[in-house]
């Protein structure tokens, strides 16, 4: 999500989990922001709390509009809006467009009714402010809609919000404010799939960079795989009691996480996993920009672990339409400490 700073349109992002817009900026007609707010709150409906499951799901993807990476062409989402197919681009430059929502966004609301942020990590997200976040054509027609966010996932179908008319704004005497808009929930369909050959041409361009695949012989395996138990979390989330728990990869210290949301793409098959697709393991800092993927294994006298790296797609030779969903890209670093992981 993103922080917008009132007054301005600057794009500020924060690494807070959870925030309360509130001002003290006056209004020409006396009215200030914080009474502006403090009434349109009292206006807002109230819907059932997400489960642990849409919670999990919604935050994943908002993970991966976060981290998509924007010298990529902009992936398309396809929705459905009151029976009509829509296809929308995510929007990548102009200025942030902000509106306040008619309900306590439903992600917001589960961290505060439940406490539970364990995967939200760095994320920002707003109590009522949602922001416009794809442009969205209607199939075959020049019309479309403007589709706000942050998207989430409840009873089995895709929500986000669009646009209405409502007269809080004239009713509360037209303050100098800088939102003046209002949006409210729609359903977006049961599926919101990212272009599927967009995303085909994508991974077959990277799979034609992939490196050659390492073989470990069988003492490496077994090593490896003596690890993979000893590295079995015990326990719930709190207990941090756990074989393994901190490392260090490339002068980072990383903590072992116990849920997985985000994934990379690596640039060579996992020689255990034995694919270039892996959930993130450890979190090297706060910011949430640095995270190790997959399993430790055991390879010609060290211990590796892959490492989310930087990428030229300049050198991608990928079809259009091309686009990804992956969250993150990695290569295989070494563990620099322990340097025994079996403390043999």
């Amino acid at each position: 999500m993103i922080f917008i700073s009132c007054g301005t349109n600057e794009i500020v992002e924060e690494s807070i989990t959870l925030i309360s817009v509130v001002e003290t900026t006056t209004a020409t007609s006396m009215v200030t922001l914080e009474e502006y707010e403090r009434g349109w709150i009292e206006k807002l409906e109230t819907y059932p709390v997400l489960t642990k499951d849409e919670f999990d799901k919604s935050i994943e993807f908002l993970l991966l509009y976060r981290n998509l990476n924007k010298n990529l062409p902009s992936t398309e989402l396809a929705i459905i809006v009151d029976g009509n197919n829509y296809v929308c681009e995510r929007r990548t430059t102009g200025t942030v467009i902000s509106s306040y929502s008619n309900e306590r966004h439903p992600l917001s609301l589960y961290i505060s009714e439940t406490g539970d942020n364990v995967n939200v990590d760095e994320l920002t997200i707003y109590e009522y402010i949602v922001t416009g976040d794809y442009n969205c054509s209607l199939e075959n027609s020049e019309e479309g809609l403007f589709l706000w966010g942050p998207l989430f996932f409840q009873d089995n179908q895709w929500w986000g919000f669009i646009e209405y008319e409502d007269e809080y704004f004239e009713q509360s005497g037209e303050p100098d404010i800088l939102i003046r808009s209002f949006a409210k929930r729609v359903s977006l369909g049961s599926s919101i799939n990212y272009s599927q050959i967009s995303n085909n041409n994508f991974l077959n361009a990277w799979k034609k960079l992939l490196k050659d695949e390492l073989i470990l012989d069988s003492n490496e395996i077994a090593l490896t795989k003596e690890l993979e138990e000893l590295m079995t979390w015990k326990g719930d989330k709190y207990n941090l009691d756990q074989y393994l728990y901190e490392i260090e990869v490339n002068n980072l210290t990383c903590t072992r996480l116990y849920n997985s949301m985000g994934w990379a793409l690596f640039d060579q098959i996992h020689p255990i996993e034995k694919d270039f697709r892996s959930s993130h393991t450890y979190k090297c800092d706060e910011s949430g920009d640095f995270y190790l993927f997959g399993s430790p294994f055991y390879y010609q006298g060290n211990w590796w672990i892959f490492h989310n790296i930087e990428v030229d797609f300049s050198t991608l030779d990928c079809e259009t339409p091309c686009g990804i969903s992956a969250q993150f890209f990695a290569s295989k670093f070494k563990i620099d400490y322990p340097k025994d992981l079996l403390n043999n």
